[in-house]
């Protein structure tokens, strides 16, 4: 082994944690309960980082209120689904992987791990604009070397691999150690939304039924829109310095705060939108203003997804159907419902795997119809409503199942109770 290895080795593993003989990749500081001293998060959020929600609702062929009502609806769900799921880790103090080793065993979690970094999708284009804005042709005249069936182009390509190399660094804070960064992308955030505005209205026919299964999927797109902080909540609410501090906050806040920035994104630009202003207003005030924009929202974006892994799904982008799909089809994969059935109900919880599958496979057809394959349109209906469906189908398997063979948490925890 030579000595440059050895070097970057020893720098990239985690200390020894105190009081523990072995150091292995089950203990560390980050799976180790939040100590008090840590535990300094209270009942205050703000929340404006679901800009493009909007104007992706106007894609899918909503109209500007049906997407406003849409949206805070799907958005309501999404805020009961967190307060709940973060209510255990506000008492507890532990983290999303320690949380998923209770349910699905010390090997099992790694699926569930993998499966949340999956979201890197929306800096590329903010990385581009910011590109264009500095350099202009000389950037835009790159060749592209891909087909158009690729549905990327070598640019987006180049801006995604910046944004993740910029990104690394990130995974290296704990959230308690970029507090006030989250309170200075908030505001940043919310004041860029005020530059550049411009209107939009749609106007569509078609029949009720067909708006009905319409709003519907716009619903379960919203709630897959915010999967990832459903599932995430463990790893925020660890740092809660009381067990209601995350529960009111997302049961207000995120309602209202994530409508409104989606409103604004309905009204105002959007990334797309910046590539037209600076197609037609080539001035150094536009390009400066652009430039400003898209580095308000780059940089809160790094923020919020400093955790996640750049995997870069090349076809979702293409339409705001197959993003709007591909998110619905990311909250399938997370198994919200089990985590919530085996605290509030079960074990407060290793069967966990049956009725994780029971989940993703009733709806899954529908997914695959989404992105391209042809599928009967009953199966295309229950994707409309997936995020329902398989937390329900998810929720209801695995508390039959554990009901019937109880787990041995399950038995201790019953132990405990009688005695």
């Amino acid at each position: 082994m030579s000595l440059s290895f050895k070097y970057l080795l020893e720098k990239t593993m985690l200390p020894v944690v105190e009081g523990h003989v072995e150091q292995s990749q089950w203990v560390n500081e980050d799976l180790l309960p939040t100590p008090p001293e840590k535990q300094s998060q209270f009942d205050i959020s703000i929340n404006f980082t679901n800009w493009t929600l909007g104007s992706s609702m106007i894609g899918i062929g909503l109209s500007w209120w049906q997407s406003i009502v849409v949206i805070f609806v799907s958005q309501l769900i999404c805020s009961i689904a967190m307060a709940f799921n973060s209510r255990a880790e506000s008492v507890y103090h532990i983290g999303y992987p320690c949380v998923v080793y209770s349910i699905f065993g010390i090997w099992g979690n790694y699926h569930f791990v993998v499966a949340r970094a999956v979201m890197a999708v929306i800096c590329a284009e903010y990385m581009y604009n910011i590109l264009r804005a500095i350099f202009g042709h000389h950037f835009t005249d790159i060749s592209n070397r891909l087909p158009t069936s690729a549905g990327i182009t070598s640019l987006l390509i180049l801006a995604f691999f910046l944004c993740w190399l910029v990104q690394l660094p990130f995974c290296h804070f704990r959230p308690y150690q970029l507090r006030k960064f989250f309170w200075f992308k908030s505001i940043v955030s919310l004041l860029s939304m005020f530059g550049l505005i411009r209107s939009l209205s749609t106007s569509t026919s078609r029949s009720s039924s067909a708006t009905a299964w319409l709003i519907l999927a716009g619903i379960n797109s919203g709630i897959g829109n915010l999967a990832n902080l459903i599932i995430n909540q463990p790893d925020y609410s660890r740092w809660s310095n009381t067990p209601n501090a995350s529960v009111w906050t997302q049961l207000v806040v995120t309602p209202i705060s994530v409508t409104l920035s989606a409103s604004f994104g309905i009204i105002a630009t959007t990334a797309d939108s910046m590539n037209l202003i600076l197609d037609h207003y080539w001035s150094s005030r536009a390009r400066f203003a652009v430039f400003l924009y898209t580095f308000a929202w780059l940089a809160q974006i790094y923020i919020i997804e400093f955790l996640d892994r750049a995997v870069f799904p090349l076809e979702i982008l293409v339409s705001a159907t197959k993003f709007q799909a591909f998110l619905s089809g990311y909250a399938l994969m997370v198994a919200v419902a089990i985590m919530l059935c085996d605290h509030f109900l079960l074990t407060k919880g290793t069967v966990a795997l049956a009725a994780y599958i029971f989940g993703i496979v009733v709806p899954f057809p529908g997914f695959y119809g989404v992105l391209g394959a042809s599928v009967y349109t009953a199966a295309s209906h229950i994707m409309d409503i997936a995020w329902v469906t398989s937390f329900v189908t998810s929720f209801i398997v695995y508390f039959a199942i554990c009901w019937i063979w109880p787990t041995q948490n399950m038995k201790f925890v019953r132990e405990r109770v009688c005695h």
